[in-house]
């Protein structure tokens, strides 16, 4: 698997692409976060505080942008770009009851997952179960394991999408022309 994983340059090249789509496509993303509960990622929070920035990151806001980057990113030999797009729309789903459980909280990673799983559990019976929601399940459950390309990926673009949200709270504004474009 480390073979079919992003070269460096192939990520900056990638985040140069996803930088100027996010610019033309401001508008629209903003909007979008009305569908899903609007969670601030708690890690987020705490850093706010160093940062003075107004603006806090919510689960919805991360997982659109990182289905944004499995939408644009190109063809990876090996790799279903729609199955990208919906690990990524469902990866940090739990969140929405269970908050963003950082490694400073001290919880336990079964104990995390433990919580995740049961919120997974919750939304999936509000949804009536069925067809769509066991697709929920094994979609997040195959990134939680990190079974397949597609999750492997999907956590890589979790940290792109990670660096590009630190950079924001850290300056508020793209530095180069680079980044404005």
């Amino acid at each position: 698997m480390n073979s079919k994983r992003f070269t460096l340059f192939s990520i900056f090249l990638f985040l140069l692409k996803f930088v100027a789509c996010l610019r033309e496509e401001s508008n629209e993303s903003n909007n979008l976060q009305i569908w899903w509960k609007r969670s601030d990622i708690h890690g987020w929070n705490y850093r706010k505080r160093r940062v003075y920035n107004e603006f806090k990151e919510s689960i919805a806001d991360h997982m659109y942008r990182m289905a944004l980057m499995a939408l644009i990113a190109d063809d990876l030999p090996g790799i279903n770009r729609e199955r990208c797009i919906k690990i990524a729309l469902v990866h940090d789903i739990a969140e929405a009851i269970v908050g963003d459980i950082t490694p400073s909280d001290g919880v336990p990673k079964v104990e995390k997952s433990r919580l995740e799983q049961a919120a997974l559990n919750e939304m999936c019976e509000v949804l009536g179960g069925g067809k769509r929601a066991e697709e929920i399940k094994e979609l997040w459950r195959e990134y939680e394991d990190n079974a397949s390309l597609e999750a492997n990926l999907v956590k890589d673009f979790d940290k792109i999408e990670m660096i590009l949200q630190a950079l924001e709270y850290e300056t508020g504004k793209f530095q180069t022309e680079i980044g404005k474009s």
